[in-house]
């Protein structure tokens, strides 16, 4: 692979490397900010319906508290006469004749037992295991909720506690109970326009962390997450359910807090398990809770469609880039291959290089070259110039092989002459 090839190549992968990581980022911060949008969201919606419930149990509250201090029911009380519960009545009926959410009410002795009601099948029943009985047998006005043993119908219970001066001394004589019907949830979720929001189940909860309201129909009478054993004591005490078999989610940490009767709105992530994020919210004055999970389908669904966007227009600016700056590369590639031909034919010539071009570090680069040639053809000459002229040495020398020479011919002619001696005298020897 060439020079070109690889540089487009790492260009391609890096620009590639560069999408990935832009839309991994866009994503994270996208979703950060929908997420904490959404928990921003959840926590108007949760209190707003928390409030508005409230109100509702205020409204509760002044019902029967004011059906306690009629002078009707403590009559019947002190004499349950057929005149006095007629009496007594026409007064509940009355008072309770603008309230469309109501059930039916009546009129507890101190033993518990049902001596009036607007609802008959009730009469002669004993109630004295409701909270709701025992509360205000203890001069409190409270608000419970439960599935109704006899109706088997689930409401909400707001009694209160009918006094009456006994010998100068403030006594309970009885308790008077008003069963709404459980719709509170929902008015609450129509009226206030919340059915199109991000949070998939709302619930109202009690002190137990029983779920009597929600508009998740498998969530109904569970409770939040598993509860202690004594808050399964006093639920079955209670008969608040129809059944013992309780069930109960999986939000283990809101129902810690719910039955610690925590104040105020708090968000609860469950340990061991991040989807399970929830949120929590005490209506001020009782020990009821609205309580929903996060549901991000919409914000999903709007994180998906950025995505999609961003997967669709980031990979076409960086293609829109990579190609022009390929183009950018390519170009600066040509004039260098151009410049790499041309000086490995200069070198090879041994000949300068003779450029047309405005890139400064190639014509730095040929500057350099030439001077390098010009420097390789001066000591080339100064070589041969010093080769040619002889120096005083040179003559000397010259001078000292003629005289070598000579002395070597004179040498031979010597050793001739011995010879022909030497061969004269054996000559005259022999003769």
């Amino acid at each position: 692979m060439g020079i070109k090839s690889k540089v487009l190549v790492t260009n391609f992968v890096t620009y590639l490397v560069y999408m990935f990581i832009a839309i991994a980022a866009v994503a994270f911060v996208i979703r950060g900010q929908l997420t904490e949008a959404a928990k921003q969201e959840n926590k108007v919606i949760v209190e707003s319906i928390g409030n508005v419930i409230l109100q509702d149990f205020v409204k509760f509250e002044r019902s029967v508290t004011y059906l306690s201090q009629e002078q009707t029911a403590k009559d019947f009380l002190a004499n349950p006469s057929i005149e006095n519960f007629e009496r007594t009545e026409v007064v509940v009926r009355n008072t309770l004749a603008g309230a469309d959410d109501y059930d039916f009410a009546y009129i507890l002795d101190t033993g518990g037992l049902t001596i009036f009601s607007t609802e008959k099948e009730l009469l002669y029943n004993n109630y004295d295991f409701r909270p709701y009985f025992q509360n205000a047998l203890n001069g409190r006005v409270t608000i419970t909720s439960a599935i109704g043993v006899t109706t088997n119908e689930p409401g909400f219970y707001a009694s209160a506690p009918i006094f009456e001066d006994i010998d100068g001394k403030r006594s309970v004589i009885g308790v008077i109970v008003i069963k709404f019907r459980p719709d509170l949830l929902f008015d609450t979720i129509e009226q206030s326009d919340f059915d199109n929001v991000s949070i998939s189940d709302i619930s109202l909860v009690d002190q137990h962390g029983l779920i009597f309201e929600t508009n998740n129909e498998t969530q109904l009478y569970k409770t939040v997450g598993l509860p202690s054993v004594g808050t399964i004591s006093r639920i079955e005490e209670s008969q608040i359910l129809s059944s013992n078999n309780l069930e109960y989610l999986g939000y283990n940490k809101v129902q810690e807090f719910i039955e610690e009767k925590r104040e105020g709105y708090y968000q609860v992530v469950e340990e061991g398990n991040t989807n399970l994020s929830s949120s929590v919210y005490k209506i001020p004055g009782y020990n009821y809770f609205v309580f929903s999970q996060f549901d991000f389908s919409d914000y999903g669904s709007a994180l998906q469609n950025i995505l999609l966007l961003v997967v669709g227009i980031v990979p076409f600016i960086l293609l829109i880039g990579a190609v022009l700056t390929s183009r950018i590369i390519s170009q600066q590639l040509k004039v260098f291959d151009n410049f790499l031909s041309s000086i490995q034919s200069a070198i090879k010539n041994k000949a300068k290089l003779v450029l047309d071009t405005t890139v400064p570090q190639l014509k730095e680069t040929q500057d350099i070259y030439n001077d390098l040639i010009d420097d390789m053809y001066k000591i080339t000459n100064e070589s041969k110039s010093n080769t040619n002229q002889k120096t005083p040495y040179d003559e000397e020398i010259e001078q000292l092989k003629s005289e070598n020479e000579k002395l070597k011919t004179r040498l031979e002619e010597t050793e001739k002459f011995s010879e022909e001696i030497t061969a004269l005298l054996k000559s005259n020897k022999n003769d």
